[in-house]
């Protein structure tokens, strides 16, 4: 999965190679026809790896970088292009949640009575637990949060939206977390609302609302990574064309005269 933090770069520390591991490569692949690779159950298995490896002495911390090719750098480009004509840079760019529980990764939540705006893209939410006791829920008689015997907490299927109505100051954080507990109010779906007691702050985090994310912005650059062909071994398979796809590309050519 890492592979794919790997960044662009015309002058790489790193490249792309066939790799000669013996576990998914074996010599006599390359000798065999396209066509008995594909067809033959011999070779139902078979994989074909590539890796990443150093051109210079990479320390820690360093970022890794290849090159993708000419083709993807004037794709992306022509994309950067088109994307500023639709968002201007002067614009800024919408926060996201992740930089947001950054912000208050040593700073205290802000209540609702703080007067402090956040993104409208952005959702406070909680992951919600509560002590089985006999409070009402109430603000003058709140439920108390809860770290369960067994489990966690922390699950997505405990994860609501939240309000943050007060912030109680602890005498001193716990293993270094922020030394603050909050008392939050939390609506079903029935808008009725319950307010929780004493909330740790690992236990409250931003989120993105549905499809305000970075993943759903309109115009997402897609191209694929060139390699280069002096990666790729000898084979009889090497710059093989399939013959029905030529075939009926010659077909849509003759019908278009």
């Amino acid at each position: 999965p890492g592979v794919g933090f790997i960044n662009h770069s015309k002058e790489p520390n790193a490249k792309v190679r066939w790799s000669d591991h013996p576990y998914n490569h074996h010599k006599e692949w390359f000798q065999v026809a396209p066509q008995h690779l594909l067809a033959s159950e011999e070779f139902a298995r078979i994989g074909l790896l590539m890796e990443v490896v150093a051109l210079e002495n990479i320390e820690a911390g360093d970022e890794i970088f290849i090159d993708y090719g000419t083709e993807w750098e004037e794709a992306w480009n022509e994309h950067a292009e088109r994307w500023n004509k639709v968002y201007p840079v002067e614009n800024g760019w919408p926060t996201r949640a992740i930089e947001v529980n950054e912000r208050y990764k040593t700073t205290p939540f802000p209540t609702e009575n703080d007067g402090e705006e956040l993104p409208e893209n952005v959702g406070l939410m909680a992951f919600i637990m509560i002590k089985e006791s006999t409070a009402a829920g109430t603000l003058e008689e709140p439920k108390l949060w809860d770290m369960p015997e067994v489990g966690t907490a922390y699950d997505a299927d405990n994860l609501f939206e939240v309000s943050i109505v007060e912030r109680q100051e602890l005498q001193e954080g716990n293993g270094g977390t922020m030394a603050f507990n909050y008392t939050i109010r939390w609506l079903n779906v029935k808008q009725e609302a319950t307010y929780v007691a004493e909330v740790p702050h690992k236990a409250i985090v931003f989120v993105d609302y549905p499809e305000q994310s970075d993943h759903f912005v309109e115009m997402p650059f897609r191209h694929p990574i060139g390699i280069p062909d002096d990666v790729f071994p000898q084979g009889l398979w090497r710059n093989f064309v399939d013959l029905e796809d030529e075939g009926s590309e010659d077909a849509e050519e003759e019908e278009k005269k």
